[in-house]
């Protein structure tokens, strides 16, 4: 179980790079209590034995990982969050996924959230990050997570690893 940073502050003493303009939060988690993850990015560089949580498994089925997936413990539902300020544009609901929230967060950075029910947001609203988005659940396309969040990162319409975010502006 990991436990989330609670300060994304201004390191003391350290000062702005525009006095005039506050810094911006970093990137977030998109969970605000202690946390497991069950599904890794998928990356070929990695150990076969780190890969083998970087793959989803529906029956018969293997998906290379193109995000994390996070989860509380006792596998209960949890709120989901923003990882950055940002625009929803688009909410899908997939019978396999659940709902899928995607926010722009610049001309060439997406957060994909997936495995969700309850979204409290909609397409054309703008959100802060760490403000809840919607409440995690679990998928038919990845029931071996549990309750879980799927988050995806994309820029410039290429996956990243969601941990190269954190603590990035």
């Amino acid at each position: 179980v990991v436990t989330p940073p609670v300060d994304n502050e201004q390191t003391p003493g350290e000062e702005s790079p525009d006095p005039v303009l506050p810094i911006k939060e970093k990137f977030v988690l998109p969970v605000t209590s202690d946390y497991i993850i069950v599904r890794t990015f998928f990356d070929k560089n990695k150990t076969d034995e780190e890969l083998v949580d970087a793959i989803i498994i529906d029956n018969l089925t293997y998906t290379e990982s193109k995000g994390i997936s996070y989860k509380i413990e006792d596998d209960k539902e949890f709120d989901v969050v923003a990882i950055y300020d940002g625009i929803v544009t688009d909410i899908k609901n997939d019978e396999l996924k659940g709902s899928t929230v995607t926010i722009k967060h610049s001309d060439d950075v997406y957060s994909v959230y997936s495995s969700l029910t309850e979204p409290i947001v909609s397409v054309g609203k703008v959100v802060e990050g760490g403000s809840k988005i919607a409440t995690s659940s679990s998928s038919i396309s990845d029931v071996g997570a549990g309750v879980h969040v799927h988050l995806q990162v994309k820029i410039k319409d290429k996956y990243i690893d969601p941990t190269l975010v954190y603590g990035a502006y």
